[in-house]
Order: C-alpha cells, then sequence, then structure tokens
C-alpha cells in the first residue's frame, strides 16, 4: 500500500467533502478502508527501496525530442486505459485533459474519475526538469496540504496516440508511492497493442509486474 492512497482516502475522497446525511454510511466505509489502510502501511515502510533512476527509463521517443516538443505532443484529451497504482481503488472512467503551462516543459493534467457514481476532478501539476526531457516533479494542487506531495515522474514513452508514464517515491521515512499509467487517445485498446506498451515500459527497465496493472473499461462512462 502507499502514503498516496491513504491520503486520498482521507483527504481527497468525495464521502469526506460532502455533509449530506444520506453519504453517512459511504464515510463509515472510508474509515474502514482507511485504517486497514494505514495498517498495511506500517508493513511496507520497513520494505522500501530505492526508485529506478528515472531518466533511464525514457525510449528515444522522449529522449530525441525537447521538453517543449513533448509538452506539446502530451497536450490534449486522453483516456486512461491502465494503471498500477492503489490510490485508484474503485476507480472507473478515468481521463486527462493536459495542457502545457509554460514554455520550459511545464504541463497541467485535469485528471478525472468516477468513485461509484460521484464524478472527481484532481489538478495535477508538473513541473518540468531544467536538464532532463520527459522528467517532472508532479503535485496535486487541488486540496489544502496536496503539494506537500513532490512525486519524481518519467514519461517513459510517448506517441501522437500514447503515452506511458512512470512515478516513484521512496523514503525512508515514508511508505513508498509508485504509479503506472498507459493512456491513449481512444477510449479502447486493442490486447496486442496494450500489451506491446507493457512490454515497452519492462524493456526499459520500468519496474512492474504485468499482471498487476490494472485495465479501464470505459464502455460504461
Amino acid at each position: 500500500m502507499q502514503m498516496k492512497a491513504f491520503i486520498r482516502l482521507v483527504v481527497f475522497s468525495p464521502s469526506v467533502h460532502v455533509n449530506q446525511p444520506r453519504h453517512g454510511r459511504f464515510r463509515h466505509l472510508c474509515v474502514g478502508i482507511v485504517a486497514l489502510v494505514w495498517c498495511l502501511l506500517v508493513e511496507t515502510v520497513a520494505a522500501a527501496d530505492k526508485c529506478p533512476d528515472l531518466a533511464s527509463l525514457r525510449s528515444a521517443n522522449v529522449t530525441a525530442r525537447s521538453k517543449e516538443q513533448v509538452a506539446s505532443l502530451m497536450s490534449g484529451f486522453w483516456y486512461e486505459l491502465g494503471y498500477e497504482d492503489v490510490a485508484q481503488i474503485g476507480a472507473s472512467c478515468q481521463t486527462q485533459n493536459i495542457t502545457t503551462t509554460d514554455q520550459h516543459g511545464g504541463i497541467t493534467a485535469d485528471f478525472a474519475v468516477k468513485y461509484g457514481q460521484i464524478p472527481f476532478h484532481i489538478d495535477e501539476q508538473y513541473t518540468a526538469d531544467e536538464v532532463s526531457t520527459g522528467i517532472w516533479t508532479k503535485m496535486e494542487t487541488s486540496f489544502p496540504g496536496s503539494k506537500l506531495i513532490q512525486l519524481p515522474t518519467a514519461l517513459v514513452d510517448v506517441t501522437p496516440s500514447t503515452f506511458i508514464l512512470y512515478s516513484c517515491l521512496k523514503d525512508k521515512r515514508l511508505p513508498p508511492v509508485t504509479e503506472l499509467v498507459i493512456a491513449g487517445r481512444g477510449s479502447a485498446m486493442g490486447d496486442e497493442t496494450f500489451n506491446s506498451l507493457l512490454r515497452v515500459a519492462q524493456a526499459l527497465g520500468v519496474p512492474i509486474n504485468a499482471s498487476q496493472v490494472k485495465r479501464v473499461d470505459h464502455s460504461g462512462c
């Protein structure tokens, strides 16, 4: 389990910010989940190791472009099609609307998601590394205190129709945080294409277990 999952459940969950009585039972359920997550967090702190060198995980599709070119290529509307991220447990219909924020490769993402039938938005800011293309520091800016977590992120691969993002933060003082996102311009992706993207990530050294990557089904959205 991950600290980010714990924080989203406590602070960012839609149930926490809705005061209507009809959501009472949902809030109680979240409290139970938080308790479980916290217990698992304690167990995983000791097992945290170092993150890989994020710069080494980028394909030539990233490194051959400038920071500005990558930001331009990332701009627009994307469907999240696969992920490995404990914070997205119970989520569906995930999309990202990405815009450029400056002339130095910075971007922002309006991450839209549903928990049950409740729509939810998270504003994510990606501050570009001063030197390396496709290396960002990611922060969520939607809620008080969310900027305290700054998540190193690498663009593993990008084409006009797909991208792979990997984030990792491991510190002896904190539970580990890792995320993998596979996204596309269309709402669906065939198994062959999806599996080929997983192989690209693995070949570049992204430490993922393909069986743990969850697919997103947008057909009911």
